[in-house]
């Protein structure tokens, strides 16, 4: 089940939980009330009760509309939080459909979701931010730290590795990595 579901319901029965509980305290309000309105107890210590189950209640049910009020609020927020995830823009060649959510640690194409090291993360954000969706490897060294490439054999061997998990992340969706020059990858959109 997905976690705006489970928070929708629980949203849900938290509001019906909340109301139950107003009305069992209004019902209790005028049952204590009805029983100290009758001349057992002096009229000091009657009205004394009275106004403190009055207050009591203002107090409770302030509490209540505040806590439903935040539920609500929290409710909201989720769905429209959702709204905007689902409202891109997409351009004809199918780059806009491709998102990138370094929080959650994955690539979202449409409903596919892959999840991804941090590092091919930043690769494809880096990507489909520059001009022809293409990059260096010395553009590594910017994005993933200086030193990350220095054009020896053991960082050209990270940095095939790196375009190796961009393709394998890149599977299923109409993308492919290919080099447009040695030490240069690309990113092109292939329709299908």
């Amino acid at each position: 089940m997905r976690r705006i579901h489970v928070f929708q319901g629980l949203t849900v029965c938290i509001t019906l939980l909340i109301l139950v509980w107003v009305c069992l305290i209004v019902c209790k309000f005028l049952e204590w009330n009805a029983f100290f309105s009758n001349d057992v107890f002096p009229v000091v210590y009657r009205l004394l009760i009275q106004e403190l189950l009055r207050q009591m209640t203002v107090w409770v049910g302030i509490f209540c509309l505040g806590v439903l009020l935040l539920v609500i609020l929290l409710f909201l927020g989720a769905y429209f939080k959702k709204e905007q995830m689902y409202q891109t823009v997409v351009p004809v060649d199918g780059f806009g459909r491709l998102n990138v959510d370094e929080v959650k640690g994955v690539i979202v194409y449409g409903t596919i979701e892959v999840k991804c090291r941090r590092q091919v993360l930043r690769i494809i954000n880096h990507l489909l931010d520059s001009d022809g969706h293409s990059m260096s490897y010395e553009d590594l060294n910017e994005i993933l730290g200086a030193g990350f490439y220095d054009g020896t054999y053991s960082s050209q061997k990270k940095a095939n590795n790196l375009k190796y998990e961009l393709k394998r992340a890149l599977d299923g969706m109409p993308f492919v990595v290919c080099p447009s020059t040695p030490n240069q990858i690309r990113l092109m959109f292939v329709a299908k």
